[in-house]
């Protein structure tokens, strides 16, 4: 139960919340940052129906209101613990115990190589939505102007952007956040084909997206595979600023104990961590960097490569982003926050002025009256 500061005695209260909890019992437990929040600040009295003078505002908020302890419980521990129980069952049996005596398994008995993934993976949404919700932002200092998003999309069609967004876990649907919405459309066009009427190790191998099966028919995209990129830039803001990136799966809403449905729930995606050559300053030889992967890539639905790839920074190849920067410089657009050096004049064939590319097939012979 949350209760009140004793303004003469007490002044900081810290409390492990169950995520937590769980890191310190796995050794897991590493801050790295904190981040100061005002919720409970009312800064304009206005709000609440009260009229004061500027100067009773600081004395207001500092010393005459009472302020909660911390509160870091927002929804019931049996609710957040069954998940994780199920997801634990799911594992086979020699991930969560090792290999059986007597059996070949590919996982060796080590503890090393049950991933803390497949454990405490993510904070409770719930308590990202309430506890983590706005926390107090930087802004460049020196700066007139409030820090603001600046979105360039280099390929990819924008059909729709909101400032804001509507929280989705069950009983949240009216916590709204101002955190901007920008939504594309991504349309991919799979056919049947069969291997009998196509070379599946042609230009067409690219784009089979499944194994060919026993009738010898597999599926493929009619078209190359559409890529989503754009440049995402803070304007204002300080500038050793770093970012992360979180990948959701949209998922249908469950029914109430009312018998109304929730809305749309946000499933936080993993992303599959590199396979480390170095480890305790020991490289590893090629034997133990292959076993590494093979048990460090279980990628299923869980994680956020098994629907798409994300490049990031220089991942993306010089020749799918260097046309891209070209066509935006051409049109004028600021690009100096990209940070690729791709040429300013792009190169062309050289050719014959006087010749013509025109043939037979483009020319349509007329006939005399």
């Amino acid at each position: 139960m949350t209760t009140f500061f004793d303004q003469k005695e007490e002044v900081l209260d810290l409390e492990l919340t169950p995520y937590g909890e769980t890191l310190v019992s796995l050794g897991k437990f590493k801050p790295e940052y904190y981040a100061f929040f005002d919720d409970d600040v009312l800064y304009d009295g206005a709000y609440a129906d009260i009229t004061e003078s500027q100067n009773s505002i600081e004395p207001r908020i500092q010393t005459d209101t009472p302020q909660l302890k911390v509160q870091y419980l927002f929804s019931g521990l049996e609710t957040n613990l069954s998940p994780q129980i199920e997801a634990v069952q799911a594992l086979p049996r020699e991930v969560m115990f090792g290999p059986l005596r007597g059996v070949d398994h590919d996982v060796p008995a080590w503890g090393v190589d049950v991933r803390e993934e497949d454990y405490a993976t993510f904070p409770p949404l719930i308590d990202q939505e309430y506890a983590l919700a706005e926390p107090m932002g930087t802004m460049k200092i020196g700066s007139e102007h409030a820090p603001a998003w600046d979105i360039k999309v280099l390929q990819g069609e924008l059909s729709g952007a909101i400032n804001y967004l509507t929280a989705s876990a069950s009983g949240l649907e009216g916590n709204v956040k101002r955190i901007p919405q920008l939504d594309f459309n991504l349309n991919y066009k799979v056919v049947v084909g069969n291997v009998n009427y196509f070379d599946i190790n042609g230009p067409i191998s690219t784009r089979i997206i499944s194994p060919v099966y026993d009738d010898g028919t597999f599926l493929y995209l009619t078209e190359d595979r559409p890529n989503l990129i754009f440049s995402i830039d803070e304007l204002n803001a300080a500038e050793d600023t770093e970012y992360e990136i979180e990948v959701f799966l949209v998922q249908d809403g469950s029914e109430l104990p009312n018998g109304e449905t929730s809305g749309p729930v946000l499933k936080p995606l993993l992303f599959d961590k590199q396979v480390q050559q170095v480890v305790n300053g020991i490289l590893l030889d090629a034997e133990d960097q292959d076993r590494r992967l093979r048990l460090g890539s279980r990628i299923d639905a869980s994680y956020a490569e098994y629907f798409f790839q994300v490049n990031r920074d220089l991942g993306i190849p010089e020749e799918v982003i260097c046309p891209l920067i070209t066509d935006l410089r051409s049109r004028g657009e600021r690009i100096d926050d990209i940070p690729y050096n791709c040429p300013d004049v792009e190169e062309v064939d050289r050719f014959d002025i006087y010749s013509s590319n025109i043939t037979s097939a483009d020319t349509e012979v007329c006939e005399d009256e």
